[in-house]
């Protein structure tokens, strides 16, 4: 058993991140976020993408992981640049779909 318990140990070392390449992931995710807020105001209302599911779906995940720079790019064009941004000056508010029954 505990053989056992200190193979999976081993295993689950391999997730383990040094403090300097943890550093550097947070420091590329925080200009990531800065950047995005940045710029949200000065984007289209709406941003026309083909398939941005098609994108997603096409990552395949991997035992060696992708690059973050990889991956923040297709969160830029898949998720957080496509479609309708409510923040744009031109979004004239959400409009529910159902379920919400008007004032008398």
């Amino acid at each position: 058993m505990d053989s056992h318990l200190k193979l999976l140990e081993d295993e689950s070392r391999k997730l383990d991140i040094d403090p300097v390449e943890r550093e550097s992931l947070l420091n590329k995710t925080i200009q990531y976020s800065n950047r995005f807020l940045e710029e949200i105001d000065d984007l289209p209302v709406y941003i026309a993408n083909d398939n941005p599911v098609k994108e997603l779906i096409a990552l395949s995940f991997e035992e060696k992981g992708r690059p973050l720079d990889e991956l923040l790019e297709v969160l830029q064009t898949s998720v957080d640049r496509t479609g309708i941004n409510p923040a744009a000056p031109g979004h004239l508010g959400y409009v529910p779909g159902g379920g919400v029954l008007p004032r008398l």
